[in-house]
């Protein structure tokens, strides 16, 4: 297990869900931004699930895109 990997990815994934929200608080429109940032999110999901599933089984059914 690649613990620096999926530590990066964690930390990747958590910046993305901050800008989400720092972008969706901005405007009350769905922009090209937002869209961006959930695209970018939404690739990044599965792993993400499955990192957190070791860790914590309840926490990974928990993460759900914006």
């Amino acid at each position: 297990m690649n613990r620096e990997w999926m530590r990066e990815l964690l930390e990747s994934f958590k910046a993305l869900c901050e800008a989400y929200q720092d972008e969706n608080r901005r405007t009350s429109d769905y922009t090209d931004t937002l869209r961006a940032i959930n695209d970018q999110m939404a690739f990044q999901m599965p792993t993400v699930r499955e990192i957190l599933k070791r860790l914590d089984r309840a926490l990974a059914q928990e993460v759900k895109e914006p």
